[in-house]
Protein backbone atom coordinates (compact mmCIF):
# COMPACT_ATOMS: atom_id res chain seq x y z
CA UNK A 1 0.00 0.00 0.00
CA UNK A 2 1.34 3.20 -1.01
CA UNK A 3 2.33 6.26 1.83
CA UNK A 4 -0.56 8.40 0.49
CA UNK A 5 -3.18 5.68 0.66
CA UNK A 6 -2.12 3.58 4.02
CA UNK A 7 -4.48 5.88 6.28
CA UNK A 8 -6.95 4.89 4.08
CA UNK A 9 -7.13 1.80 5.74
CA UNK A 10 -8.30 2.58 9.27
CA UNK A 11 -12.19 4.88 8.57
CA UNK A 12 -11.04 6.03 12.31
CA UNK A 13 -7.97 8.13 11.08
CA UNK A 14 -10.06 8.86 8.10
CA UNK A 15 -12.31 10.72 10.17
CA UNK A 16 -10.01 12.41 12.05
CA UNK A 17 -7.69 13.62 9.27
CA UNK A 18 -11.24 15.19 7.84
CA UNK A 19 -12.31 16.64 11.12
CA UNK A 20 -11.45 20.02 12.91
CA UNK A 21 -11.01 20.78 16.14
CA UNK A 22 -14.85 22.28 17.19
CA UNK A 23 -16.46 20.21 14.42
CA UNK A 24 -17.68 18.00 16.59
CA UNK A 25 -20.16 19.67 18.57
CA UNK A 26 -21.15 21.80 15.11
CA UNK A 27 -21.61 18.19 13.31
CA UNK A 28 -22.98 16.88 16.13
CA UNK A 29 -25.88 19.15 16.06
CA UNK A 30 -26.59 19.10 12.45
CA UNK A 31 -26.67 15.05 12.56
CA UNK A 32 -28.30 14.73 15.86
CA UNK A 33 -25.99 12.93 18.17
CA UNK A 34 -23.45 13.61 20.76
CA UNK A 35 -20.46 15.67 19.94
CA UNK A 36 -18.67 12.87 21.80
CA UNK A 37 -19.86 10.36 19.51
CA UNK A 38 -18.55 12.00 16.60
CA UNK A 39 -15.27 12.76 18.39
CA UNK A 40 -15.19 8.90 18.74
CA UNK A 41 -15.43 8.18 15.92
CA UNK A 42 -12.25 9.76 15.19
CA UNK A 43 -10.14 7.45 17.71
CA UNK A 44 -9.20 3.72 17.24
CA UNK A 45 -10.98 1.23 19.68
CA UNK A 46 -9.48 -0.63 22.46
CA UNK A 47 -9.40 -3.51 20.63
CA UNK A 48 -9.44 -4.83 16.77
CA UNK A 49 -12.21 -6.81 17.83
CA UNK A 50 -14.48 -4.68 19.87
CA UNK A 51 -15.22 -1.01 20.65
CA UNK A 52 -15.74 0.14 23.87
CA UNK A 53 -14.97 3.36 25.59
CA UNK A 54 -13.08 4.85 22.71
CA UNK A 55 -13.73 4.32 19.36
CA UNK A 56 -17.03 3.57 17.85
CA UNK A 57 -18.12 2.70 14.40
CA UNK A 58 -18.51 5.88 12.31
CA UNK A 59 -20.25 5.84 9.01
CA UNK A 60 -17.17 4.83 6.84
CA UNK A 61 -17.08 1.80 8.88
CA UNK A 62 -20.77 1.14 8.84
CA UNK A 63 -20.90 1.82 4.71
CA UNK A 64 -17.47 -0.74 4.82
CA UNK A 65 -19.80 -3.30 6.39
CA UNK A 66 -22.83 -2.81 3.65
CA UNK A 67 -20.36 -3.48 1.04
CA UNK A 68 -18.83 -6.39 3.16
CA UNK A 69 -22.23 -7.86 3.61
CA UNK A 70 -22.84 -6.83 -0.37
CA UNK A 71 -19.64 -8.90 -0.89
CA UNK A 72 -20.33 -12.15 0.77
CA UNK A 73 -23.81 -12.13 -0.54
CA UNK A 74 -22.33 -12.08 -4.26
CA UNK A 75 -19.44 -12.39 -4.27
CA UNK A 76 -18.40 -9.11 -5.85
CA UNK A 77 -19.21 -5.52 -4.85
CA UNK A 78 -20.39 -5.06 -8.22
CA UNK A 79 -23.81 -4.42 -6.58
CA UNK A 80 -22.45 -1.79 -3.81
CA UNK A 81 -20.99 0.22 -7.35
CA UNK A 82 -23.96 3.12 -6.60
CA UNK A 83 -22.61 3.99 -2.97
CA UNK A 84 -18.88 4.79 -4.69
CA UNK A 85 -20.74 6.77 -7.46
CA UNK A 86 -22.68 8.56 -5.09
CA UNK A 87 -20.13 9.52 -2.69
CA UNK A 88 -17.75 10.88 -5.44
CA UNK A 89 -20.29 12.59 -7.24
CA UNK A 90 -20.86 14.41 -3.89
CA UNK A 91 -16.97 15.22 -3.98
CA UNK A 92 -16.79 16.66 -7.00
CA UNK A 93 -15.41 13.30 -8.76
CA UNK A 94 -15.38 9.81 -10.44
CA UNK A 95 -16.04 6.40 -9.13
CA UNK A 96 -14.56 3.85 -11.66
CA UNK A 97 -13.86 0.10 -10.59
CA UNK A 98 -10.87 -1.39 -11.25
CA UNK A 99 -10.91 -3.73 -14.38
CA UNK A 100 -10.16 -7.71 -12.59
CA UNK A 101 -6.37 -8.36 -11.86
CA UNK A 102 -4.25 -9.21 -14.21
CA UNK A 103 -2.74 -12.47 -13.84
CA UNK A 104 -0.52 -11.94 -17.31
CA UNK A 105 3.10 -11.58 -17.34
CA UNK A 106 3.68 -7.41 -17.73
CA UNK A 107 3.84 -7.05 -21.30
CA UNK A 108 0.72 -8.52 -22.02
CA UNK A 109 -1.12 -6.29 -19.31
CA UNK A 110 0.76 -3.30 -21.36
CA UNK A 111 -0.30 -4.19 -24.64
CA UNK A 112 -3.98 -5.03 -22.95
CA UNK A 113 -3.64 -0.87 -21.81
CA UNK A 114 -2.30 0.27 -24.95
CA UNK A 115 -5.52 -1.31 -26.64
CA UNK A 116 -8.03 -0.05 -24.12
CA UNK A 117 -6.97 3.73 -24.67
CA UNK A 118 -6.64 3.05 -28.22
CA UNK A 119 -10.11 1.89 -28.40
CA UNK A 120 -10.90 5.02 -26.11
CA UNK A 121 -9.06 7.06 -28.23
CA UNK A 122 -11.24 6.14 -31.51
CA UNK A 123 -14.13 6.28 -29.13
CA UNK A 124 -13.33 10.31 -28.66
CA UNK A 125 -12.85 10.91 -32.57
CA UNK A 126 -16.08 9.59 -32.78
CA UNK A 127 -17.71 11.89 -30.41
CA UNK A 128 -16.11 14.62 -31.78
CA UNK A 129 -17.37 13.98 -35.40
CA UNK A 130 -20.80 13.29 -33.87
CA UNK A 131 -20.70 16.60 -31.53
CA UNK A 132 -19.38 18.57 -34.24
CA UNK A 133 -20.07 17.74 -37.45
CA UNK A 134 -23.11 14.68 -37.93
CA UNK A 135 -25.28 15.86 -35.33
CA UNK A 136 -24.30 19.21 -33.90
CA UNK A 137 -24.50 19.13 -30.32
CA UNK A 138 -26.61 16.00 -30.41
CA UNK A 139 -26.09 12.30 -28.99
CA UNK A 140 -27.69 9.68 -29.55
CA UNK A 141 -28.48 6.87 -26.57
CA UNK A 142 -26.14 4.35 -28.53
CA UNK A 143 -23.73 7.01 -28.67
CA UNK A 144 -24.08 8.08 -24.99
CA UNK A 145 -23.84 4.27 -23.55
CA UNK A 146 -20.76 3.18 -25.84
CA UNK A 147 -18.25 6.37 -25.17
CA UNK A 148 -19.08 6.45 -21.16
CA UNK A 149 -18.54 2.54 -21.59
CA UNK A 150 -14.98 3.29 -23.43
CA UNK A 151 -13.84 6.19 -21.28
CA UNK A 152 -14.69 3.86 -17.83
CA UNK A 153 -12.75 1.20 -19.38
CA UNK A 154 -9.74 3.38 -20.11
CA UNK A 155 -9.96 5.18 -16.89
CA UNK A 156 -10.14 1.64 -15.09
CA UNK A 157 -6.93 0.47 -17.23
CA UNK A 158 -4.76 3.77 -16.04
CA UNK A 159 -5.81 3.27 -12.65
CA UNK A 160 -4.47 -0.69 -12.82
CA UNK A 161 -1.66 0.98 -14.81
CA UNK A 162 -0.94 3.40 -11.99
CA UNK A 163 -1.33 1.40 -9.33
CA UNK A 164 0.85 -1.44 -11.10
CA UNK A 165 3.90 1.15 -11.72
CA UNK A 166 3.25 2.15 -8.17
CA UNK A 167 4.12 -1.57 -6.91
CA UNK A 168 7.04 -2.05 -8.90
CA UNK A 169 8.33 1.17 -7.69
CA UNK A 170 8.01 -0.23 -3.80
CA UNK A 171 9.84 -3.72 -5.09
Amino acid sequence: MTPENKHLADPFEVMDSVLRRGDAQRLGQRMHVSAQLIRNWCRPPETEEEYTSTGRPGPLQRLGEVIDYVIIEDGSSERAHPLGHHIARRLGGVFVPLPPACRCVDSEMLRHISAVLQETSAAVEKVRVAWCEETPRAFTCRETRETTAAIQEAMGALQAMMNWVREQADK
